[in-house]
């Protein structure tokens, strides 16, 4: 019973993953539903260090779009543990991202 919830868990973990990424890339493209889904995923340091490099990313009217790749290293996680009502676990995986920078059009560089 256990392992069946452990495993349904690392699922929907995984799945929230890829759903961030697309939802990072989203958000400096503009989206304004991703930056309400990225400012209720994240914690508030983190969110306004994206706003404030999407913030320096338009006024130097710069565009970005990032690939995301996860290397092949299995996640690490930490938990489940029970914080009040809810069970909580932490995943951890480096991600190799490369960010393509544009101006009016124009690859500036990668």
């Amino acid at each position: 019973m256990a392992t069946e919830f452990l495993n349904d868990a690392r699922k929907e973990i995984e799945g929230r993953t890829e759903d961030f990424c697309g939802e990072l890339k989203a958000f400096y493209q503009g989206n304004g539903e991703a930056e309400q889904n990225l400012m209720e995923q994240t914690t508030q340091p983190f969110w306004q260090s994206l706003r404030l490099s999407r913030k320096r990313l338009q006024q130097r009217e710069l565009t970005v779009d990032m690939e995301m790749q996860e290397p092949a290293r299995l996640a690490d996680y930490d938990g489940p543990w029970k914080d009040g009502y809810d069970y909580s676990c932490r995943r951890t995986q480096p991600v190799k991202m490369r960010r393509t920078y544009y101006r009016k059009g124009k690859k500036l560089r990668s």
